[in-house]
């Protein structure tokens, strides 16, 4: 297994002096080939597969599990178990590559994998994207510590960005961190993944520092429609996750 996103950058880029702030749970990925057994060892150490009711069917069958074990004074532990960052259709991430570039390291003792930080910037990019943007201060103080902490191949973002379709949410996120640290080291990157100017203008217009997504709030699929649509990279992409939206819906209307 390979520690994601807040577990990895709470133990291995932030320093002991400085808050995070609370991890709601532990995610982690999972090869293909070893989701069952995590499953049968989470059970066999006490925890509970929960369902997530909030999702679908179709997406709590394949995206993610949710163990859970209970402690003394009624708080919970959860992990959160994944195979991918995000849907296939809209990010389309060669998880044998990134399982290649992973190293051996530990969290908290235990042998694991941790993940290259050039993955870890575009998971990073990929999870602002999905959650149109939120929690711009906590990502951003991230980047900030991976930019300078961390180990990233510059030379191979703007390809892997290209690869898993995240170049536009990639400039935005980019172009939000310049803003906020007035730093050039990504100028050259911004340049070369800068989407058409009437995108650019409207993301600018969007989505800020300081307010977020500007229609925050509104309804979640109004902003998944707003926001979305301007991040989506080409017509392909954006026909790709219709098309898989619209069968997994379908599918979720048959097995209620």
């Amino acid at each position: 297994m390979a520690p994601l996103k807040g577990a990895h950058f709470l133990t291995s880029i932030y320093p002991p002096s400085e808050d995070r702030g609370p991890l709601a749970d532990i995610d982690f990925l999972v090869q293909e080939d070893d989701w069952n057994r995590a499953v049968e060892l989470m059970i066999s150490i006490g925890f509970i597969l929960r369902q997530t009711e909030n999702r679908q069917v179709s997406q709590r069958k394949y995206h993610e599990a949710v163990f859970f074990s209970k402690l003394e004074n009624g708080q919970y532990i959860l992990f959160e178990a994944h195979r991918q960052f995000v849907q296939p259709s809209r990010h389309p991430v060669n998880y044998n590559d990134v399982w290649d570039r992973a190293y051996s390291s530990t969290f908290e003792g235990v042998p694991c994998k941790r993940l290259c930080d050039t993955d870890h910037l575009l998971h990073l990019v990929i999870h602002l994207f999905s959650h149109r943007f939120s929690c711009l201060k906590r990502s951003m103080r991230d980047l900030e510590l991976l930019v300078n902490a961390g180990n990233i191949e510059y030379k191979a973002i703007v390809p892997r960005a290209i690869e898993w379709k995240c170049t536009r949410a990639l400039w935005l996120t980019l172009s939000l961190y310049k803003k906020k640290t007035n730093s050039e080291r990504f100028d050259k990157i911004i340049q070369q993944v800068r989407p058409p100017l009437p995108v650019r203008l409207l993301l600018k217009l969007l989505v800020t520092n300081e307010k977020e997504f500007l229609f925050k709030e509104i309804g979640l699929r109004k902003e998944q429609l707003i926001l979305w649509t301007l991040l989506m990279d080409d017509s392909h992409q954006s026909g790709s996750f219709l098309f898989s939206f619209l069968n997994s819906r379908i599918r979720d209307l048959l097995e209620k």
